[in-house]
């Protein structure tokens, strides 16, 4: 019997030097660039962006401020303020 419909699998090519988005793993959705390519073993080596994690760093910042503001170390840095000194000032202090 011949066959009626005969689908072919296509495969994408990666290329050295495009950018990827890794699917599984420990670093899922994450952007990567492609740096050697071998189609023989099926192996791709590349390099992993950073994803930087604004929201620890916002809840670190905002813990900080509790803990100088609960032992009262917070109103005591605010009266070591750099003052801006100009000519008039100068003048007046002498």
């Amino acid at each position: 019997m011949n066959d009626i419909l005969c689908i072919v699998k296509t495969t994408s090519q990666i290329k050295n030097g495009s950018w990827v988005r890794v699917e599984h793993g420990i670093y899922p959705d994450d952007l990567a660039k492609v740096e050697y390519c071998d189609m023989i073993q099926n192996m791709v080596t590349f390099k992993l962006i950073p994803r930087i994690d604004y929201t620890k760093k916002n809840v670190k910042h905002q813990m900080i401020k509790m803990i100088l503001a609960a032992s009262g170390r917070a109103k005591r840095d605010n009266e070591y303020k750099k003052k801006i000194i100009t000519m008039n000032n100068l003048s007046e202090d002498e």
